[in-house]
């Protein structure tokens, strides 16, 4: 592995730090506003400390790609959100307009607010999860054979992670970019101390417990990424959602035809012919947060995006002529006085809602999917969780614990220990689709 590391040259150096910045200014432009904070960092560090990199050509660099990244993201991301649709269409730059509804107009802040130094108390840590990362990573700083080599990595994720924690609103996520310089930095203490294992009986210890630390990672890791993919109720949803519409695909193809025409009206009643059936969704902040997106709402994508444009004729590589899939329309409006019109709700087929009792109007719950609330014990004679709390049929990954649960419990004599779920989402019928 070592052949495929660049060669140390000057030229090769000044060449590597302009594509890094270039780079980074595409990733922010492009992906992440907040790119922007680390690219500040570590320009800065580059220019003012390193003297790395000319004036010129940070300049040059920085405004080549800004604009190549516009030219990229401004025409594809228009076309992707239908801007051009809109009367009049204009062009769409989403980072810039994620920037400006967050850091300009505040609205960050009203998905809560967190202390000045969580970044460093609680999010650092949980992302290294190595519980001697940190420990490590001090000694680079303070080592001297390890100092100048660490701060040339350290100081612009340290600089990007100050700048950040301004910001009242603060996520893990929105540091996941200095986890490579914090881990570079935390390796260098470890080859130090693992390169002398020889040399005494303390080095040798430190590379015993530093071996231990990353197997101890490993497996508490893979188990963090288990209970994670529980995290997600909407998306669950959406797909017991699809699930359930296949099953009875025959029915609701009848009953939707109608629909079509006489939905809630807007250009969204013109995306299909009237042959194809058309399932109308309203989806709940809820819901959105925890994995129904822009990705898995339509799955054949290509016509919805194409809205008018599709003539139908060519049915879904999943569908016949016959008996076409359904394309699937979703709601999100949160906030709105429209969600006290009975109106509102009588447009739409399906729901998927945290509180059922939002739905006005006559509504089967068709099933309940569940996400993860903690860690649970359970001893011989408590009942099931599942069986006691949940009036409703519990879907998807929650019905597979169950049965894992119930499973388990009958070879431990009733012990369980696992992950907890609670009710999040109800997948919410309209009584009009039941014969």
């Amino acid at each position: 592995m070592a052949f495929l590391l660049p060669k140390k040259s000057p030229r090769a150096t000044t060449i590597r730090t302009r594509q890094a910045l270039g780079l980074l200014t595409l990733a922010g432009v492009i992906f992440r506003s907040e790119l922007a904070l680390l690219l500040l960092a570590t320009a800065s560090h580059l220019f003012l400390l390193r003297r790395q990199i000319s004036l010129r050509s940070l300049v040059t660099t920085g405004l080549v790609s800004f604009l190549g990244a516009l030219a990229i993201s401004v025409p594809i991301d228009s076309y992707f959100w239908q801007q051009q649709q809109r009367s009049p269409p204009f062009f769409f730059w989403p980072e810039l307009s994620a920037f400006y509804f967050n850091a300009v107009q505040g609205q960050a802040s009203g998905w809560g607010t967190s202390p000045w130094h969580w970044y460093l108390s609680s999010a650092l840590p949980r992302l290294l999860l190595n519980p001697l990362a940190l420990p490590l990573v001090a000694l680079s700083c303070l080592h001297p054979a390890l100092a100048r080599q660490t701060r040339a990595s350290l100081l612009p994720a340290a600089a990007y992670v100050a700048l950040y924690s301004l910001q009242p609103h603060k996520e893990t996520r929105f540091i996941f970019y200095v986890v490579p310089p914090f881990t570079l930095a935390a390796a260098l203490s470890a080859s130090y101390l693992a390169s002398r294992a020889a040399k005494s009986l303390f080095y040798r210890a430190c590379s015993l417990v530093l071996a231990a630390s990353v197997v101890g990672t490993l497996a508490v890791s893979t188990a963090m990424l288990l209970l994670s993919s529980l995290n997600y109720p909407g998306g669950d949803a959406l797909s017991q959602l699809y699930a359930h519409v296949a099953r009875n695909h025959t029915t609701i193809t009848a009953l939707t035809t109608t629909n079509t025409t006489a939905g809630s009206g807007g250009d969204d009643d013109k995306v299909a012919p009237a042959s194809v059936p058309v399932i109308r969704v309203h989806a709940d902040v809820l819901a959105c947060m925890t994995g129904l997106t822009l990705f898995n709402q339509n799955p054949h994508g290509l016509p919805l995006a194409l809205g008018g444009l599709w003539d139908g004729t060519t049915p879904p590589s999943t569908t016949t002529a016959n008996n076409p899939s359904p394309i699937y329309l979703f709601d999100r409006t949160e906030k709105s006085e429209k969600l006290g019109w009975p109106s509102f709700w009588q447009a739409f087929d399906y729901a998927l809602l945290e509180d059922p009792a939002l739905a006005l109007g006559e509504w089967d719950v068709v099933g309940v999917v569940h996400g993860y609330s903690g860690i649970e014990v359970l001893r011989p004679g408590q009942p099931d969780p599942s069986s006691a709390n949940s009036p409703h049929k519990i879907l998807g990954l929650a019905a597979r614990i169950a049965r894992a649960r119930q499973l388990v419990r009958s070879y431990t004599g009733g012990w369980w220990v696992g992950p907890r779920m609670s009710p999040r989402v109800h997948i919410m019928k309209q009584k009009t689709l039941v014969q």
